[in-house]
């Protein structure tokens, strides 16, 4: 309704002054904030657990786990709203099936991001605006978000707003009118339609509905109105667009937590068994294999599925959260353009600087390169806008420390010279195809379209061996035993291992990497002022339920009998849980130094709340979700013992723990590193065989684990870029 006049109206007509406008009340929203995903369905699904999750205690500080913990909820997406409607699922169906994607029918078991395929076959990646094969975010297509130009996605050509009047009376007659002069192309567009739609200065709606505005990037629209042909106060509208990038490793790619898990069969298992209790063969039991066809070879397009399938890169990751929740959050004046190069398996060296081998390769599919392009250089040629052209490549001082591993068990293999990266007889090719490895790293070189306002950074933890660390803690069986399986140190050699005292003198050589990480923020990405570059620290998985060490145990990790944790009783020395603790709190240590040292935000209020969230860690009453033991079934029996994982593993399901165990790695990818095969006629069952598809991101975080690392980015995002939104800060 029209509101009453205001005190200063009622002076003006006591006085014989002109009537002024009565209070604001037209308001103002973007649409599609978060313009990564391309379509309003995906959008939806997060603005509807965004509104609900609004309303819980605890939401401003925790949104991100809010929001986490209705997306992966049975009972959420099919409950009805409390003031009625259809329920999420039925809505975001319905969306789906308007926009002619399949499958239009979602599975909750599989978790909210499966919902970015256009069809069984779809990459995960073409919901979204990065170029799986091409590796860059060009020729990005959206009609919700507005995105038509080869580079439109990095630099914006415009953003689509909805004006409405508040307090609005259906059936009332409003009108809205641009007071500022107009771009041929640019208004209020035609019936709300996105595209193929013309535009004018003014809209005629029903003041209970809405117009939608086409908004050039980087403008300003003065907007006035009438409501029942009394007037409406002017609003200014321009959209403020933030450029979020994410750097960094298997933290900050979201290892562990695939958007699409792979595909296990229902009835065929791998045989044989080895008793967990025994060691001793077992021919009538077997575990679970990937979905086979009807002669026994595996079925195609079962494979886990990534937005980047050599990165491991996920929806689920931290930063991506993060960035999702700055783009719902605060007055919605605004739009998030993220762009993410985070590589699990990256270190500072060979990752960030130098190229990196990926997590997985295709043979013969497009996008196989297996060494990528440096994270630095491919987010320098997407703000620049180089990508897919002409690349040009700039050395970039080398300021390692003289003991760095990297210049050890690399760089001093050049001699004063350069050696080409691709394998000769390697799976997949290298990057790009003409490039040689050079003890300085080229990086492309670029002028920025536009700046970037928040990078969020990820990184340390493969440079100290975070993963070498804990295959040294679990590999306990077969490496000492003279007879245990001999294929344990083939699988040692594939996942490696390494010494407390090497873990911590690699620590103590990180500050060379951060000096060149420091240099590259400032000279190569522009960022002027550092404590922009919010950067995370390593939760402990230490901890069970109770915040004690997890004790040893073969739990969660028995797919093969190469595994067993070490306690924190078992003799020092030898990598237990407890030494090991000591090494990451010294890397968190290192890390906040170096971050101190260098003006970065370093993120660590997230620790507290992992410290009972464990990778031990249980909870009564959860036994399917918490269940730690992999199924396995007898030889002709009809029944799985414990469950079918083919139909009864939730992989997103909520868990005390939020730490991927060995045998949720295996259950949940099923990853062989040489080749993420999508057809094989071989799928035995030797113990080497079913480690090496352990190798998906044990020990890394869930994606209740991935939202709690993210609620403490965003609270430290908003400080930045929102800053006076109460609603959007978290104090």
């Amino acid at each position: 309704m029209v509101r009453p006049v205001t005190r200063a109206g009622l002076t003006a007509l006591l006085f014989g002054f002109a009537l002024p406008a009565l209070a604001a009340d037209i308001t103002w929203s973007v649409d599609q904030p978060f313009r990564f995903l391309r379509f309003a369905s995906d959008h939806l699904v997060h603005e509807l657990a965004f509104a609900d999750a609004s309303k819980t205690p605890g939401f401003r500080k925790h949104r991100v786990s809010a929001m986490e913990a209705r997306l992966n909820s049975q009972a959420w997406w099919t409950t009805p709203p409390v003031n009625g409607g259809a329920t999420p699922k039925a809505a975001v169906e319905a969306l789906r099936a308007a926009e002619g994607r399949l499958p239009d029918r979602f599975d909750i078991r599989l978790g909210w991001a499966s919902l970015l395929r256009n069809h069984d076959q779809a990459q995960m990646s073409d919901a979204t605006c990065w170029n799986v094969n091409r590796q860059d975010f060009m020729n990005c297509r959206s009609d919700v978000g507005g995105i038509t130009a080869r580079n439109g996605y990095i630099v914006p050509e415009h953003h689509f707003v909805t004006v409405r009047i508040s307090d609005g009376v259906a059936g009332q007659a409003c009108r809205l009118r641009i007071e500022t002069a107009l771009t041929p192309g640019y208004g209020f567009v035609e019936d709300n339609r996105k595209s193929g739609s013309r535009e004018s200065a003014e809209a005629g709606i029903d003041c209970a509905g809405a117009a939608v505005l086409r908004i050039p990037y980087g403008t300003q629209f003065t907007v006035s109105g009438t409501a029942q042909g009394l007037p409406l106060a002017p609003v200014e509208i321009r959209v403020r667009d933030f450029m979020i990038a994410s750097l960094g490793d298997s933290f900050a790619s979201g290892e562990g937590n695939p958007d699409l898990p792979a595909v296990l069969d229902a009835e065929r298992t791998i045989r044989p068994r080895y008793d967990e209790a025994s060691g001793d063969k077992r021919t009538d039991y077997g575990v679970p294999r990937r979905k086979a066809r009807p002669d026994g070879t595996i079925a195609p397009f079962s494979s886990a599925r990534w937005l980047d399938r050599r990165c491991h890169r996920s929806m689920y990751s931290a930063h991506t959260r993060a960035a999702i929740a700055l783009a719902l959050s605060g007055d919605r004046h605004h739009a998030v353009t993220y762009a993410s190069y985070a590589c699990s398996g990256a270190e500072i060296t060979d990752g960030l600087f130098w190229p990196q081998d990926g997590r997985e390769c295709i043979a013969g599919s497009a996008g196989n390169f297996r060494h990528m392009e440096p994270q630095i250089g491919a987010l320098v040629g997407a703000m620049g806008g180089t990508s897919g052209g002409a690349l040009r490549f700039l050395g970039f001082d080398n300021t390692l420390e003289p003991g760095d591993a990297y210049t050890r068990e690399v760089l001093s293999r050049l001699g004063g010279g350069t050696v080409a990266i691709r394998k000769a007889r390697g799976l997949c090719q290298a990057w790009p195809g003409g490039n040689r490895l050079d003890r300085r790293p080229l990086l492309q070189v670029a002028r920025f379209g536009r700046k970037i306002d928040l990078l969020l950074l990820g990184i340390g933890g493969n440079d100290m061996g975070f993963s070498k660390l804990v295959t040294s803690l679990v590999m306990t069986s077969g490496l000492t035993d003279p007879f245990g399986d001999l294929m344990a140190p083939i699988y040692a050699m594939a996942a490696g291992g390494i010494s407390l005292a090497e873990a911590r003198r690699n620590i103590d050589l990180l500050d060379g990497r951060y000096e060149m990480l420091a240099r590259a923020v400032r000279d190569k990405l522009e960022i002027a002022d550092p404590a922009h570059v919010l950067l995370t620290g390593y939760p402990s998985p230490a901890f069970d339920e109770n915040r004690r060490y997890c004790d040893s145990r073969r739990r969660g990790m028995n797919a093969t009998r190469f595994f067993s944790l070490a306690g924190p009783e078992q003799t020092a020395g030898k990598a237990n849980i407890r030494e090991a603790q000591g090494v990451v709190e010294r890397l968190n240590g290192k890390i906040r130094s170096l971050a101190k040292s260098h003006g970065f935000t370093f993120i660590d209020s997230h620790f507290d709340r992992f410290r009972s969230h464990g990778i031990c860690a249980t909870a009564p009453g959860r036994r399917a979700a918490e269940q730690l033991d992999l199924p396995h079934k007898r030889t002709g029996a009809a029944q799985w013992q414990v469950f079918n994982p083919a139909t009864s593993f939730h992989p997103y399901a909520p868990r005390q723990r939020w730490f991927r165990t060995f045998n949720d790695s295996y259950l949940l990818m099923y990853h062989y590193k040489a080749n993420a095969y999508e057809e094989d006629p071989v799928d035995v069952g030797n113990p080497k065989f079913l480690a090496l598809r352990t190798l998906g991101g044990p020990v890394h975080p869930t994606a209740e684990g991935h939202a709690a690392m993210a609620d403490s980015l965003y609270c430290a995002a908003a400080e930045k870029l929102l800053a006076g939104q109460k609603d959007a800060l978290c104090d």
